[in-house]
């Protein structure tokens, strides 16, 4: 027996005022929820609290630079350093309640607070042969008589840099070494040229230049008279030291860059030193991006209506995390920058949760609030699926269906409503024949009958679910229903009239128990034996379902054990009677009852020895009502009791963080319309998993979810060095010895000796020139300079460590453009056995981008018809096709038709209208990947990929216009539609958004599982895979195919949008200008294709990632049109450069799969790109050939600028010369849109 239970997550609130933070190793996203700190695991999926819990609100946290140490300060002032991966306390400090920011030095030996006016630094654990302090002062100063908010330390830790309300900020020096006397001067200067608080201040990476922002938004540079590692150099001619100064060397009004109004305060601000981009937020729920110390804007968002309380980037600076409102509503996104898409969007229920109830298989769990809103929440990643907002008035119950694809919902305004949780909406919705309000709902076994009481018309109303009509009323308690419960077709309620009563609702007949006082709940047990009674004089009765005769009372009032609230005027024995238990619930085995109610005590006693097993404290934190046991005399007053009276009207005071907001009746969430009180812990609702395994409890809190199981991240670095080496077979050789393995065995051929890497169980091959080959030479020397440490492996060491994987055929193939990606390289060709069961199934060699690929259309048109309107053509392209941040595709569509769409991909293109008959049969695959399977999409995926269909995204997608430069075989570009050099055509490249990067992120962690169930070994954990038969391979394949689909689709919708704006600019129709597709190629894919192995064919799983499929001539599936040519390539070059497109041979069929390159592929990272290259440059540069451009964010021009990729003509060449592909025409780009 097994009651271990301990809290494990908190559901129904992500944010309650305080701060964010990214872990600084990890994707985990922590935010303060009242006492606790929630973690958000954005890569593993999970969601849990910290153990370490404070006795009042927490108001501020900040984490070491290793992530393992926390210092966390509640509304006290009170200081705790805590062990984060075990949640324990460490050491206390005493500080005071106005704290206004503390951090960790970067060597986490320090740790610097800015409170009220000063500024102290601390000395962490200083141990003397015979003491140990946990905190030492080595550093105090004075700054100002108001309260500094902000706190930074540089890189290198030797200076400090704060500001404050004062509109002043300083930058000092602090004192390491444990001063003889305190009130040492300490070096600093203090600069004034803000007219408002500031609002955060940084300094840049290894520089001590520094960044300040204030709350009007304006934003200043402050150039350093002295170099980074340079501050202990600095004396003047008499020898003396002087301290740092400071030049102003740019400011800006982020208001008005991002176009916000001025009346707008700037609520938060972060800084990302790595890729110098500045994120500010601001009360109207605006975000703003920019570069610095250019200070040009990248985006500008808006996430709400509520303030933006705080912001924060993660490890790499690709992610912000968003914290907003606090009071009322609480939410926390995570924005993929970049994309431009959301990783994670959860809000809170905006008032008190009244209901909840785990789904039958125990991995959903469904709240309702008194907000009127029902959410549906991820039991495991605490993720907000739906939320439905039909009903207008509180929810008072919520009950699934058996099967759990239902969702029933009651509420005051008189209605049971019906939510399919397949298509996500409310198909059915149960009214009473008279205005009442309903309490609890229950539904039959086979979800025919939906039942529900108004309490205070003493009725039970029972509805038919497939007509929704009322088929029967019944009635019969005298006084207030307070219970149902429904087994079989026993109908159990209870009131206070002291009765219960068992009805029949199939014949009609009752059978009337009488109670020994008044009735609170009700409950059968799952095993259908044993009916459980719960009445006002805090007992449990037991009855016998077959007899109806008493078989055990449970007495639970000596249980209750109820704190004492503020409103409370009589003794404390007088104030326990009034107190009770309100809610029981049985455990799936029927060997436990769990009771909670108006206390903060949850309790479970065993149903067959009648006693109390186990009695859990929902929180400590003081600052909630009814936890403490006494009254606190202290709070009395001449007012009365303090905890009832609003001390302050600041919002940021918010009462020292101890009390709550209220919305006033009428007001919207976003109106200032609220009020402070302190509410009152208590539990709500009570369910329990039919696991067995964990419970959950709604109470003035959210929903405390208890397991018996821990959820503990493994910690790599706790392996000791020799493990790591036996087990993985760690290879450190230089660079000479690297290059013993890797062999020329032709022109441009190359072959990867197994033993490169462990575990090899075929050679590598890769194709390479010698003008390109000086790149790849360059990543193995540099990694073997670090010694194989760091998360980055070079190109050629990717491909053999995919020849490590199970099952694999031939070799493992690297094309021209291949580059270091995730698991599989960019450019990587492996095919694996279908047949033998051996094979896997890798998201690694797919991508995260599932179907990115490359659309061709031609038109009848020529340069000379375009140059004159060529800006025009250009402007209308950017309005036809959205992109940028934020946008939404303009093609009207529904959840129904979204999941058709992912089933059977351009034939609802066809269907809709959207795609022409000819533009199906020249695409891959026919535009549908017939294996497809919407169920195998998760719901966040359709979130995500719904408002972004028909939407051209951002990175290296885009739109060209290009005209035919140059023309290498005739007879093909003929059969292509190509007649002459100077035709008009339009590339499009992009893929399936952010559903297909979901798709695969979703799979990885069931793949782990995968692997490590059927013994799979791998050398690198980016190459998580699972066999093809196996459940997790083929979960994978349909949710990748319907990605695919999803991709198809995407394109033609873009196809119909190029058509339209074409026909705008040229008052013509489509068909006029012979606006065809030529064809349409993916190079991010898994398929099942059939080859030659040992001379006999043999079906595979060919993984292409960054690799173009390229058909020979007379191959089956190469479309009728290009039977004698082979199946077309388009091959992308990087913006601005030319394109290419080639034909598939014979040749390339046996040596890589029928494969060929897909673009340039990267030289550059895009965070190298940024740093080096300047996008007006890169924007002038186009000018200057002559290319119209639109782009939605110019910030992100330089990482798809030339230089920051392989010169795609050498990639072509190689291609070509090697003959895996055979050139056709060139094209040379003219416009050019970006998102």
């Amino acid at each position: 027996m097994n009651l271990d239970f301990r809290p494990f997550d908190l559901l129904g609130n992500v944010y309650k005022n305080g701060n964010i933070l990214f872990h600084p190793t990890t994707d985990q996203l922590y935010s303060t929820i009242n006492n606790k700190i929630k973690v958000f695991d954005l890569k593993d999926n999970v969601s849990s609290i910290m153990p370490f819990t404070s006795n009042y609100n927490i108001i501020k946290f900040t984490l070491s630079p290793s992530g393992k140490l926390a210092f966390i300060i509640d509304c006290l002032g009170r200081g705790f350093l805590v062990n984060t991966s075990k949640g324990v306390s460490l050491a206390q400090l005493k500080l005071t309640r106005h704290i206004g920011d503390v951090k960790f030095s970067p060597c986490s030996r320090y740790i610097g607070v800015a409170y009220d006016g000063k500024v102290e630094v601390f000395l962490l654990n200083k141990v003397t042969f015979d003491s140990f302090n946990s905190w030492v002062k080595t550093c105090s100063l004075s700054i100002s008589t108001n309260r500094m908010s902000t706190l930074n330390w540089s890189d290198d830790g030797k200076l400090i840099i704060v500001g404050g309300e004062d509109k002043k900020f300083v930058v000092f020096q602090p004192e390491k070494k444990i001063p003889d006397n305190l009130k040492k001067t300490v070096p600093y200067r203090l600069i004034e040229s803000h007219r408002a608080g500031i609002v955060n201040c940084f300094f840049l990476k290894n520089s001590y230049d520094c960044l300040t922002i204030d709350e009007r938004g304006l934003a200043n540079l402050w150039k350093s008279n002295i170099s980074f590692g340079k501050l202990d150099e600095t004396f003047n001619e008499d020898g003396k030291r002087y301290f740092v100064y400071y030049e102003k060397e740019g400011k800006i009004s982020l208001n008005d860059s991002a176009s916000i109004a001025r009346n707008v305060e700037c609520t938060n601000a972060t800084f990302h030193s790595k890729n110098n981009i500045l994120v500010t937020s601001f009360s109207n729920g605006a975000i703003a991006f920019h570069e610095i110390p250019t200070f040009s804007l990248i985006q500008s968002l808006k996430v709400g209506d509520v303030a933006v309380k705080s912001v924060a980037f993660n490890k790499d600076g690709d992610w912000v995390g968003i914290a907003s409102g606090g009071s009322s509503l609480g939410q926390v996104a995570v924005w993929e920058w970049q994309s431009e898409c959301y990783i994670m969007n959860q809000q809170s229920h905006t008032h008190i949760i009244s209901c909840v109830k785990y789904s039958p298989c125990g991995s959903i769990i469904a709240t309702g609030g008194m907000d009127g809103k029902v959410k549906i929440w991820d039991a495991r990643s605490g993720n907000c699926l739906v939320t439905f907002i039909e009903h207008k008035a509180s929810i008072t119950g919520i009950c699934w269906t058996q099967g759990g694809n239902v969702v029933l919902s009651s509420s005051l305004e008189g209605t049971v409503r019906a939510h399919d949780m397949k298509r996500y909406r409310n198909f059915r919705t149960f009214v009473c024949p008279e205005q009442t309000q309903l309490y609890g709902v229950t539904t039959d076994s086979t979800a025919d009958l939906v039942i529900s009481m108004a309490k205070d018309d003493y009725k039970i109303y029972i509805w038919a679910m497939d007509t929704g009509d009322l088929v029967d009323v019944i009635s019969g308690h005298s006084s207030r229903i307070s219970g149902i419960s429904l087994s079989g077709n026993n109908l159990a309620s209870v009131s206070w009239d002291k009765t219960l009563r068992i009805t029949n609702i199939v014949d009609g007949t009752n059978e009337v128990i009488t109670l020994t006082d008044e009735a609170l709940d009700v409950t059968y047990s799952p095993c259908g034996k044993i009916l459980a009674v719960l009445t006002f004089n805090s007992s449990i009765t037991l009855y016998d379902i077959r007899t109806t005769t008493t078989v055990g009372i449970i007495e639970t009032k000596y249980d209750v054990d109820s704190g004492r609230g503020a409103f409370e005027i009589i003794k404390k024995e007088t104030s326990q009677r009034n107190k009770t238990f309100e809610f029981i619930e049985f455990s799936p085995d029927s060997n436990f009852i769990i009771a909670a109610g108006n206390t903060n005590h949850v309790c479970i006693y065993s149903v067959r020895d009648r006693m109390l097993l186990k009695k859990l404290q929902m929180t400590i934190n003081f600052s909630f009502d009814g936890v403490l046991s006494d009254i606190n005399y202290k709070q009395l007053s001449e007012f009365g009791n303090l905890d009832l009276v609003e001390l302050s009207s600041d919002e940021d005071d918010d009462d020292l963080g101890q009390k709550k907001k209220m919305a006033l009746a009428g007001s919207k969430i976003s109106d200032k319309s609220e009020r402070s009180f302190k509410p009152t812990m208590r539990a709500n609702a009570i369910s329990f998993s039919p696991t067995a395994r964990c419970f959950a409890v709604a109470n003035s809190e959210g929903v405390l979810v208890y397991s018996l199981d821990r959820y503990e991240k493994f910690d790599p670095f706790l392996l000791e060095t020799t493990v790591m080496s036996k087990s993985f077979g760690n290879v450190v050789r230089t660079y000479d010895e690297e290059l013993k393995f890797i062999e020329k065995i032709g022109p441009c051929e190359y072959k990867i000796k197994t033993g490169f890497v462990p575990n090899m169980n075929v050679e590598g091959r890769f194709y390479l020139n010698d003008k390109i080959k000086a790149h790849m030479l360059t990543e193995i020397e540099m990694c073997c300079k670090r010694g194989n440490v760091g998360g980055y492996i070079p190109a050629v060491k990717q491909i053999a460590n995919v020849a490590g994987l199970p099952g694999i055929i031939g070799n493992s193939i690297g094309l021209p453009d291949m580059h270091s990606g995730y698991g599989f390289a960019i450019g990587n060709v492996a095919a694996f056995d279908a047949e033998s069961g051996d094979g896997v199934i890798s998201p690694g060699g797919v991508g995260f981008d599932i179907n990115c690929g490359v659309r061709l259309i031609r038109t009848n048109l020529f340069e000379k018809d375009v140059l004159p309107v060529k800006e025009e053509l250009t402007q209308a392209l950017f309005d036809h096709i959205p992109v940028g941040v934020g946008s939404k595709g303009i093609i009207p569509i529904g959840i129904s038709d979204f999941e058709e769409c992912l089933e059977i991909g351009m034939d609802w293109t066809l269907r809709e209208g959207y795609s022409w008959t000819e533009d199906k049969e020249h695409c891959e695959e026919f535009g549908r990947m017939i294996q497809a399977d919407a169920t195998k999409v998760s719901t966040r995926a359709k979130k995500r990929g719904l408002p972004q269909l028909g939407t051209l995204g951002a990175g290296n997608h885009y739109g060209e216009v290009q005209v035919v430069d140059e023309i290498y075989d005739k007879f093909a570009s003929k059969k292509m539609g190509i007649e002459d050099v100077g035709q008009v055509v339009i590339m499009i490249h992009c893929g399936s958004r952010g559903l297909g990067h979901e798709v695969a992120s979703n799979c990885l962690t069931s793949m782990v599982k995968a692997m490590n169930r059927d013994g799979i070994h791998i050398n690198d954990t980016q190459l998580a895979c699972a066999k093809i038969n196996s459940p997790e391979g083929q979960d994978y394949l349909k949710g990748m195919a319907a990605a695919a689909n999803f991709a198809w689709v995407n394109r033609s919708c873009i196809t119909f949008c190029v058509r339209q704006a074409f026909a705008k600019t040229f008052n013509c129709t489509p068909d006029d200008l012979d606006m065809n597709v030529i064809y349409d190629v993916c190079h991010n894919i898994a398929k099942f294709e059939e080859h030659i192995v040992d001379g006999r064919p043999k079906m595979l799983c060919v993984h292409r990632k960054g690799a173009t499929r390229a058909l020979p001539p007379h191959h089956p599936l190469v479309p009728v049109d290009y039977q004698l040519t082979g199946q077309p390539v388009m091959i992308g070059g990087s913006m601005g450069t030319c394109s290419y497109v080639a034909c598939g041979t014979e040749k390339g069929m046996e040596a890589t799969f029928g494969t060929t390159c897909h673009g340039a592929g990267r030289a550059m990272g895009r965070s190298k790109s940024r740093k080096t290259i300047s996008f007006e440059e890169v924007l002038d540069d186009l000018k200057q050939k002559g290319i119209s451009i639109r782009v939605a964010s110019p910030k992100l021009v330089m990482e798809e600028a030339p230089n920051s990729y392989k010169n795609v003509t050498d990639v072509v060449e190689t291609c070509h010369e090697a003959g895996l592909s055979k050139k056709t025409f060139k094209l040379r780009p003219i416009a050019v849109i970006k998102g």
